[in-house]
């Protein structure tokens, strides 16, 4: 649950386990249910090691591989893609 006092944003944990597992914190990360997504989102790790202006080229491969395993889903029927409802 979000909270916004006085011009901040604090996230407050409540009762269940979705905030059990801190994904920023290194090597916490919780996976996606598919290991081609957890591929692509461990590969923001690489971030810190490159220039800044080779970013863009990393977060647009990204976008296009997970886009890629969406289509894949969707496809299949599976869930992760909009379905015949969503289009």
């Amino acid at each position: 649950m979000l909270s916004a006092q006085g011009g901040s944003v604090a996230l407050m944990q409540d009762d269940s386990d979705e905030f059990a597992v801190d994904p920023y914190l290194p090597g916490t990360r919780p996976t996606a249910g598919d290991p081609r997504v957890d591929e692509a989102v461990a590969r923001l790790g690489r971030l810190d090691g490159l220039p800044l202006d080779e970013h863009v080229a990393l977060y647009e491969d990204l976008h296009d591989e997970l886009r890629r395993v969406l289509s894949e889903l969707d496809d299949q029927g599976q869930p992760g893609g909009p379905g015949p409802a969503g289009r």
